[in-house]
């Protein structure tokens, strides 16, 4: 799975944190302005099959299987939605409200959920019941976690330190760690011989990739603005890297094949501020999420092979993080309302 969630300009960057009910509910009951709701898209025509409203301080989306998904909230709480039956099935209370934790998760080799938490903790979650199994340090301040692709490990990228963390999930113990020019806001990998991890700092207009097997050193890709996002192609060298560019009046979506030096790169200038990306994990398809600043987001459909935009959709709201579903069947689109 690889994806990424959005670098949020200022005005939009913190939402009011506050104490919620944790009983099952029915998500609709919160469609007050200012919540989050996730959009379910085809990734074929990228057509809008469903949206579900209401996720009170959302900030991330993760999937778990053909049916259901995670959203998590700077309340504290998780929420598992069933896009079967567009509902949500439980809520869980997993730690105490923090405007700017619960930001980023992903579903580990082992079957854990990993989840940057509130207070600088990361969080281990059942997948089946969603409590907590365990919570460590990772860091001062991590922002981004992703899977390995090839063992059971999962990579947090600090934005304090500037430093990426290799995490063994069999006890979720620091094994390597390296430390970058730039913070890495986003993380993804891909397959490139043993194994890659892509870095896209919000801090400096670069992206990195730093191979698994080593873990000591890192190439640094240039890009035409800071970065937002990330994706990698799992079977590919190919990856996809969003540049918002906040100050313009429009932003960029690079892309890249690195498996020769020099990289080939191609970036193509685009309507609205590409805040996140994410991509097909069982296909060759990007897909980049762009804030038009209208209130709403034009969502782009990118062939990884041809590099040419395949369709585009627009949406209301803000993207705050999307995720592929379904084996490669739907895309999730979490956004402020």
């Amino acid at each position: 799975m690889s994806r990424s969630r959005a670098l949020t300009p200022t005005v939009l960057a913190v939402l009011a944190a506050g104490a919620l009910s944790v009983a099952c509910h029915d998500v609709e009951e919160y469609g007050a302005e200012g919540s989050t709701g996730v959009t379910i898209l085809d990734t074929s025509d990228l057509s809008v099959v469903g949206t579900i409203p209401g996720f009170p301080g959302g900030r991330s989306v993760c999937s778990l299987d053909m049916t259901h998904f995670l959203v998590s909230s700077n309340t504290g709480l998780v929420y598992a939605v069933s896009s079967e039956n567009m509902a949500v099935e439980d809520v869980r209370q997993i730690g105490s409200p923090f405007s700017t934790g619960y930001c980023d998760m992903t579903l580990a080799p082992g079957g854990s959920v990993y989840l940057v938490g509130g207070f600088g903790l990361m969080l281990e979650l059942n997948p089946t019941t969603y409590v907590v199994l365990d919570e460590f340090y990772a860091g001062p301040s991590p922002t981004s976690v992703c899977r390995s692709l090839t063992q059971n490990r999962i990579y947090v990228g600090d934005s304090q330190d500037r430093t990426i963390r290799e995490i063994s999930t069999s006890d979720n113990t620091v094994t390597r760690e390296l430390e970058l020019p730039g913070a890495p806001y986003a993380l993804s990998t891909f397959l490139e011989g043993t194994g890659s991890i892509l870095a896209a700092s919000s801090a400096v207009q670069a992206a990195y990739v730093i191979t698994t097997e080593g873990f000591f050193n890192y190439r640094e890709i240039g890009m035409s603005g800071f970065c937002s996002g990330v994706a990698g192609l799992p079977d590919t060298s190919v990856y996809c890297v969003s540049q918002p560019e906040w100050g313009g009046e429009s932003g960029y979506i690079t892309l890249v094949r690195g498996d020769a030096l020099p990289e080939e790169t191609s970036t193509l200038e685009v309507t609205g501020h590409p805040a996140c990306a994410c991509s097909d994990p069982s296909g060759h398809d990007f897909f980049v999420a762009s804030y038009l600043e209208d209130g709403t987001t034009r969502i782009y459909k990118i062939d990884g092979y041809t590099w040419d935009v395949a369709v585009t959709r627009d949406i209301p709201g803000y993207p705050w993080d999307m995720v592929v579903h379904a084996a490669g069947s739907h895309l999730l689109v979490l956004t402020l309302e």
